[in-house]
Parts: structure tokens; C-alpha cells; sequence
């Protein structure tokens, strides 16, 4: 073996993250081996074909296999002398396989297990660092159980690229948010790690190989640099010609993180025990073994290209993926290439060096960043000709307005909004036939406009159902309010199922309660059976307006979520206006009935269309299926569109990947990292938030709102407008209330892009001040009988409410927590909006008369409602943050600031 040359090389997770790097300088190594292959699945072959085309083109050999066959793995053994794995964290101990089987065979010679990351042997606590068992258990069946076989470990440390990061889900982990130019430094900044860039691991590999004699059955220490966070502070802002906000956080601060993290058994654990040990120095050596393996420090990269790449990463991911992007953004058309020539293009080459690490850094005059240059990449007839346009090439494709919007996203909002729509729809529905309904009339049908389809004279076909159901005014409030406590026991229920099966199966649940409560009303024959459907149709409403807001937020592309959002509030208005236009017809004899049959009809429109529509992205994501969250997502957004940014947005195991955790092969399943195989991604339940500080003003801000909402009044007249305004204009009653329902769905529909431009809370104090003033209006209208004042405040009522109390509330609960406490925030949220519902629809009646009686006259309650409303007012100027711009929950109530 002394004179052993590696020269057929076999690569494991060639395409991972960290692969790509490997495999890139082992095909650009020079001199060059005699033979490069990697062992990769069909899928990742057809995936990732642009990439191993490249690859071909240098000799690359491609082995489309399945990495769990023993055969294919020895028969890919038959042809190599040196294996290399780059197997991520999660399958790690799929190397003791790979092992046993090169240690049999007669051809593999050298084995280079996945160590690359922190040390794991490093000192006496390390046996004992939960992220640390699978690789020792690696280690330990080489040490038992290899003779023959030669192995090197390359401990590299942390990856600087991944170490200029700060994750959101755990700051108190430290790092660099280089788009925001801030950095959270542990302790005093001080404190020095041993940093290596990616494109090093491919290097220190490759000289490795060149050195067998120095590194059989080593494990060999190796880096590029290494600095303090103070020092990469000082680098960035020498680059950007910027100053950064540094906030400092203890290392106790971490540690406690850390404990939490472990025991509440969240995925991204790892993060916080890697970033303690590196903050402990557990990075660091007397000497590396740079020069054991012919390094020098030439030949490795500096603190000063790691910074210079990750600002060019910035740059690079606002470049939006395809030319028609680029062209509508007013790109000349030498950069707005054909999606042919925009593979050969400069920018594709740029982002294939991206991937690979190998930059030319060159300083240069980019607008963005003072001291260093992307555009000195491309040639002049490219950028120097027209700089403006390449500047116009930095909004993402995640800020293209709305003409790029799929018509796929739209018939997923119309399929998932079916259920705020029958919300409305059993809301409203015994408003218009209250009368008929409750036998104190025959008929409130406008006359002449009997639908002649439901109006015979032939003989009844359900002689068995009366004709009307006599109910006093308390029994008819008990069934009309029945409906918010089975909302409040679905909304209840609705966040814990949506989080933990997920957002589609949620809604089908909900269609099948829809269709068993309108068969259940549309048949009853007494007031108890009337209750008990609206007790379903209400558990339905409860469910659907906690999980369509979710769903909704998670598809919409981030910045038109407001205005999606608001499609929650407009659907509820559009069953409002189609159930008062029904009963303007059908209110009379027993055809009220068929406006309860409407609702079957609607429910079962619902249960088809949400059998073709996917699961929300982010908890595919959320849920550790990464690949099929991506999928999911390009396909809603159409497969031009460059996802990159919203794909980094997501939580869980995305984040704990980015951190260079060594991100799992293409070719295994996933497993969480550092947990047993089992362990799902946390989902605080209904009661853990309000057991964590953080979580607890999210929730008192929500329930204000949901309170404000109903409290202020709008119920009122949505529930009890044919009563209310029948005292007011009894000729024209229930034409008004069909009035009232078409300016409440246009005002919403038309207010819908105001939170995304006057901001959340802004509305909400517009809202609830309008509906104030207009509450104090109709009191005192109906107080000294102006009736055309009384009509014209019911309608600036309702309008008021469309511009803020309506969408915003329904959308806040997505921008104020995490994904892992979103579901139950929502519950928290919808519950309270129940309750507030349930005291309006039940005593509304009660103290409008009791008022009434007391004081004489009428109109007295909207002096209540009112007083309300200036209290909401002073509520949400005080208790409630602003959402709007704010890219997750810490920034929206300044956590950042607060580490220590």
C-alpha cells in the first residue's frame, strides 16, 4: 500500500450538498484521476439532469442505482479503488453498510466516511454530544470490524458559507443576516472558530488523495481560516461600505436554548449544540493538517472571499430564473435569452459557479455593493452597456406582482374558500325567513318574484315536513346561536388537526360536516333538529376558518398574502349575498327549505374540488418532505418561476440543512437529524402557547382583535338586518338587506390590496373607528327617526368593516407566531371570534329589547356598540404590532433585541 495511487474514484451522495462540491474538484483536479464515478439514484439522474450533463462533459461517469441493493453497490465496487461518501447527517449510518461491503471486496482500497463537519473526537465531551452518535457509531464499527480496508476522516468544521447565516429559528445561536446587515455575536464577539468554505472541502479532499501516505487511517484536521465574529463584522462592512447591528447573546443564553430544544424534541436541536461547541472553541488546534496534506495558505480561501461569496449569494438569488421574467422587467434582450440560450447564458454559468463554489472575486462598482462586483463576471455587451437594466434584475421572483399569479393558485383559493363561503352561507341563512320559518308569517317573499320551480300547487311530495316550526324569540336565538358553539368546538379542534394531518385532509373533514348539518336542516321538522344541523354546519365553519386562512397564507406568493388573505373575508360575503338573495325568493310556504338544500349542494361542490387540490408546501415542508414541498410549490406557482427564496423561507428542516448540517443524499429517505426515526416536527398544542412568554401577547393581540370584530357590531346587522330594518323601512326590508350584503362583498373585494399597502393594524384602526362613528350615527338616527340616515349608517357600517375588521384579523394569526405554533394561535384566534359571535347572536335580541323597554324608543344597543369600538380602538394602538413587511414573527414583536 505505500505505493497505492488513488485513480478510480467512487462517489456517494455526489449531489448533496456538500457533494457538489466534492465532485467538482475532483473532476477539476489537476492532474487529473484516471476515472471519476458516482453511484446516484434514477430520480436524481432525471432531477438534476443539467448538472450531470455538465458533469458528463468532463468525464464524469454516472452509476444510476439504488444505494440499498447490495448487488448494484458491489457491482459499482468492481470498478473503483477509492470510495468517497458524502452522505448527509441523516444517513450517516448507511456508511456501515457501504463499509462492510468495500472491506469484502478486493478492489476498494481507501474509504473516506462523511466526516466532513465539527470534530467529533475533539475532547472528553464530545462521546456524549447528542449530534455526534451516528458518526461515532461509524467510527466505532471501523475500529472493531475494518482490517483490510484503509480509511482517512476529513474533520473540516464548520462551513463558513453556512456559517454566515442567522437562522430565524434560532438566533440565539448566533450568526450574520447579511441581507438585514445585522450579526448576533455569542459573548463578546471575541471568541475564535475554525472555519472552512465549501469549495475547501473539495480542495482538502483532493490534496488527501494526493497524500496517501499522510492520511491512511487518519483523521485529518483541516481549514481555511480562522476568525471572530468581531473580524467578520469588520469584513462585511469593509465590503459593503455599511455599518452592521450587532446584538450579543451569552453563551448561557445559547445553552438554555439548547436544553429546551433537546427536551421539547424540535428537529433543529442540532443548530443550538453546534453552535455552543463551536462557541466553546471546539474548532480549534494548535496546528491543522494543512501542510501534512501539501496545503499552504495560498492554497485555501480567506475570511475575505467568504464574505465576498456570500454577498454575491444575496445578489445571485434576486436574479429571477427564466428570460420571459426577465423580459417583462424590462431586461435588454442580449440577458433575456431563450430558455435554450439562457443555460449557455453568463448568468446560468453564474449560477452553476455558485453551486460550486468558484467565483472569480474581482472588485468591481455594483450599485448595490460599493466594494465588490457580480457584473464583473459578464462581458461588456452584457452589463457595462446597460447597467441600469441589470440593476432592474435584483426583485426576486419573489416580489413579481400579480400577473404572475398561476391560474393554477387561483382554482386552488376557489376550491379552499367553498368553506369561509358556507360559513357565510349558514350564518345568514335563517335571517331573511325568520318570519316564515317561525310561522308568524305565510310569506316575505317579494311579491311577483316567487321562483315558479318551488312554487306549486301540485300536492305536496313531504307531507311529513310541516310547513313552519314555531318558535318564541328566545328558542329562535338559541338555534340561530347553536351555530357559533359548534363553530368554537371546530375551531377549537381545527389547529391541532390541520398541524398534524395536514391542511388538506382538514378541509375534506369539514366538507363532510358541511353535507351531514344542511341534510340535517334542510329535513327538520322541529327546532331541536334544527339546532343539532347547525351545531355541524357550525363546526364546519369553525374548522374552515381557522384552516382556509393557513392554507391560503401558505400557497399565496408572499407578497400578495394580504390581499389573498382577504379572499377568506370576501368568500364569507359572497354565501351572505347568495343566502339573502335566495331568501328574497324563497321565503314563503315551504320553500325556505330549499334555501337550507342550497347548502348540500354547495358542501358537495366543496368535498369534489378538494380532491384534486395538493397539500400546502410549507408543511409538506414543515413535515420533512422537502422534495415533494418543492415540487408542490413550482407547480402552484407556475415552472418558470424562481422559488428559491420562499423554499429558503420554510422552517424545520430546511433551516437545519442551511446550516450545514450536511444535507441528506438524493439517493435515501429522510430521517430527522440528531432524533430517533420517529420524531415528528414539533406542534405546540392549544395549551402549550399559552405556556411559553413568547407566544402570549401574539395571543392577547389576536383575541382582542377577533373580540373587536364582533363586539363592535357587525353580526348585528348581518343576523337580525330583516328584523332590524323592518322596524326602520318596512317596505323595502329585504331588498336593503340584499343592498347591504352587495356593497359588504364589493367594499371587501375592493379593500382587499389595502393591508398590503397601508399595513395590517393601520386598517384595523380605520375599521373600527369607522364602524364607531357610524354606530353613533345610527343611534341617534333611529333615536330622532331620520330613516334615510338610519339606512345610509347601516351601510357605511358594513363598508367600514370590509376595509379592516373584516379580511385582516383572519390573516394575522399566520404573520404574529412560527409554523410550529400557528395552528394553535389560529384555534386560540377562531375560538375567541366564536365566543364573541355566540354573545352577539344570542343576546343581541335580548338586550336591543331590554334597552328599549328601559329607556323607550329603540336604537339604544348601538350606543353600546360604540362605547365598544373606542375601547378596541385604544387596544389595538397599544397591544397590537404591525405584520406588514415583517419576514416572521421575531421581527414583528422585536425578539431580536432581546437575546440575553
Amino acid at each position: 500500500m505505500a505505493t497505492f495511487k488513488a485513480s478510480k474514484i467512487l462517489v456517494f451522495g455526489a449531489t448533496g450538498q456538500i457533494g457538489v462540491f466534492i465532485t467538482a474538484a475532483l473532476l477539476d483536479a489537476s492532474p487529473s484521476f484516471d476515472q471519476i464515478t458516482i453511484f446516484t439514484s434514477p430520480t436524481t439522474v432525471e432531477r438534476k439532469a443539467d448538472l450531470l450533463d455538465d458533469w458528463k462533459k468532463k468525464g464524469l461517469k454516472i452509476i444510476a442505482g439504488d444505494v440499498d441493493d447490495t448487488e448494484q453497490v458491489k457491482a459499482a465496487y468492481k470498478d473503483a479503488d477509492t470510495v468517497i461518501s458524502a452522505l448527509g447527517r441523516n444517513v450517516i449510518e448507511k456508511q456501515i453498510d457501504l463499509i462492510k461491503l468495500a472491506e469484502e471486496t478486493d478492489s476498494v482500497k481507501w474509504f473516506f466516511p462523511s466526516e466532513y463537519g465539527t470534530d467529533i473526537e475533539y475532547g472528553p465531551k464530545s462521546p456524549n454530544e447528542k449530534p455526534h452518535q451516528a458518526k461515532l457509531k461509524v467510527r466505532k464499527y471501523i475500529r472493531e470490524s475494518v482490517q483490510r480496508l484503509k480509511y482517512t476522516y476529513l474533520v473540516t468544521g464548520p462551513y463558513v458559507d453556512m456559517f454566515l447565516t442567522l437562522p430565524s429559528i434560532a438566533q440565539e445561536a448566533g450568526g450574520f443576516d447579511t441581507a438585514a446587515r445585522k450579526a448576533v455575536l455569542i459573548e463578546d464577539g471575541e471568541g475564535k472558530t475554525g472555519l472552512i468554505t465549501m469549495k475547501d472541502v473539495g480542495t482538502t479532499l483532493v490534496a488527501s488523495l494526493r497524500h496517501p501516505e499522510a492520511s491512511f487511517n487518519q483523521a485529518l484536521k483541516v481549514q481555511s481560516f480562522v476568525a471572530t465574529g468581531k473580524e467578520i463584522v469588520a469584513e462585511y462592512e469593509k465590503q459593503t461600505g455599511e455599518k452592521w447591528e450587532i446584538v450579543y447573546s451569552s453563551l448561557e443564553t445559547l445553552k438554555k436554548a439548547e436544553e429546551k430544544a433537546w427536551a421539547e424534541g424540535i428537529p433543529y436541536a442540532t443548530i443550538f449544540t453546534l453552535r455552543r461547541i463551536w462557541a466553546e472553541g471546539g474548532t480549534l488546534y494548535d496546528k491543522t493538517d494543512n501542510e501534512r496534506i501539501g496545503l499552504g495558505p495560498n492554497d485555501v480561501e480567506s475570511l475575505e472571499i467568504a464574505v465576498k461569496r456570500s454577498l454575491d449569494t444575496l445578489l445571485l438569488n434576486r436574479i429571477p430564473a427564466r428570460s420571459r421574467i426577465l423580459e417583462q422587467r424590462g431586461v435588454p434582450g442580449t440577458v433575456a435569452a431563450s430558455g435554450a440560450e439562457m443555460r449557455n447564458s453568463d448568468v446560468w454559468q453564474l449560477w452553476q459557479l455558485w453551486h460550486v463554489g468558484s467565483f472569480p472575486m474581482t472588485t468591481g462598482d455594483f450599485p448595490s455593493f460599493p466594494n465588490f462586483a457580480l457584473s464583473s463576471r459578464l462581458p461588456p455587451s452584457r452589463t457595462r452597456q446597460h447597467p441600469a437594466s441589470f440593476a432592474n434584475m435584483a426583485p426576486s421572483g419573489l416580489r413579481q406582482c400579480m400577473h404572475d399569479v398561476s391560474l393554477y393558485l387561483l382554482v386552488l383559493i376557489s376550491v379552499s374558500t367553498l368553506g369561509p363561503l358556507q360559513f357565510g352561507f349558514h350564518l345568514a341563512e335563517l335571517n331573511a325567513p325568520q318570519d316564515v320559518l317561525t310561522c308568524r308569517k305565510k310569506s316575505i317573499a317579494a311579491k311577483g318574484v316567487k321562483l315558479t320551480w318551488v312554487h306549486s300547487k301540485a300536492p305536496d311530495p313531504e307531507p311529513w315536513l310541516p310547513e313552519c316550526i314555531p318558535m318564541s324569540d328566545a328558542v329562535f336565538a338559541t338555534v340561530s346561536s347553536i351555530f357559533t358553539v359548534g363553530g368554537l368546538l371546530g375551531a377549537l379542534c381545527a389547529g391541532p388537526l390541520s398541524s398534524k394531518r395536514g391542511r388538506r385532509p382538514a378541509m375534506r373533514v369539514t366538507s363532510i360536516l358541511y353535507i351531514i348539518g344542511a341534510i340535517i336542516e334542510t329535513l327538520a321538522g322541529g327546532a331541536a333538529a334544527l339546532a343539532i344541523g347547525r351545531f355541524f354546519t357550525g363546526m364546519a365553519a369553525g374548522a374552515s376558518t381557522v384552516i382556509v386562512p393557513l392554507y391560503i397564507s401558505e400557497i399565496a406568493p408572499p407578497k400578495e398574502r394580504g390581499l389573498f388573505g382577504a379572499m377568506t373575508q370576501v368568500s364569507i360575503n359572497v354565501g351572505i349575498l347568495a343566502v339573502q338573495t335566495l331568501g328574497f325568493f324563497l321565503s314563503y310556504g315551504k320553500a325556505w327549505r330549499w334555501i337550507l338544500a342550497a347548502g348540500v349542494f354547495i358542501a358537495l361542490a366543496q368535498a369534489s374540488g378538494l380532491m384534486l387540490i395538493p397539500e400546502s408546501p410549507a408543511w409538506l415542508a414543515a413535515n420533512g418532505d422537502v422534495p415533494k414541498a418543492r415540487r408542490t410549490l413550482q407547480r402552484i406557482r407556475g415552472k418558470d418561476f424562481d422559488i428559491r427564496e420562499e423554499v429558503e423561507s420554510w422552517d424545520g428542516e430546511v433551516n437545519a440543512e442551511q446550516e450545514g448540517l450536511l444535507a441528506q443524499s438524493d439517493d435515501v429517505p429522510p430521517v430527522s437529524p440528531g432524533l430517533p426515526k420517529h420524531t415528528s416536527p414539533v406542534h405546540l398544542g392549544f395549551f402549550d402557547v399559552i405556556k411559553d412568554p413568547l407566544h402570549r401577547p401574539a395571543i392577547a393581540a389576536i383575541i382582542g382583535i377577533m373580540f373587536a370584530q364582533q363586539l363592535c357590531g357587525i353580526n348585528s346587522v348581518i343576523m337580525y338586518s330583516v328584523s332590524l330594518l323592518n322596524d326602520l323601512l318596512p317596505v323595502s326590508s329585504a331588498l336593503l338587506t340584499i343592498l347591504i350584503s352587495v356593497i359588504n362583498l364589493i367594499t371587501t373585494a375592493a379593500c382587499s390590496p389595502l393591508p398590503d399597502k397601508l399595513g395590517r393594524k393601520t386598517c384595523i384602526l380605520v375599521s373600527i373607528i369607522g364602524q364607531g362613528i357610524s354606530s353613533l350615527v345610527l343611534a341617534l338616527s333611529i333615536q330622532f327617526g331620520v330613516k334615510i340616515l338610519s339606512a345610509v349608517s347601516v351601510v357605511s357600517f358594513v363598508a367600514f368593516f370590509a376595509v379592516g375588521l373584516g379580511p385582516v384579523p383572519f390573516i394575522l394569526a399566520s404573520e404574529m407566531v412560527g409554523q410550529e405554533a400557528v395552528g394553535a394561535v389560529q384555534s386560540w384566534s377562531l375560538g375567541s371570534n366564536y365566543i364573541a359571535t355566540f354573545l352577539v347572536a344570542q343576546f343581541f335580541p335580548i338586550v336591543n329589547n331590554a334597552f328599549n323597554n328601559w329607556l323607550g324608543g329603540a336604537g339604544w344597543v348601538y350606543f353600546l356598540f360604540a362605547g365598544f369600538a373606542a375601547l378596541f380602538a385604544l387596544f389595538v394602538s397599544v397591544k397590537v404590532p404591525e405584520t406588514k413587511g415583517k419576514k416572521d414573527a421575531d421581527e414583528v414583536w422585536g425578539r431580536t433585541r432581546r437575546l440575553d
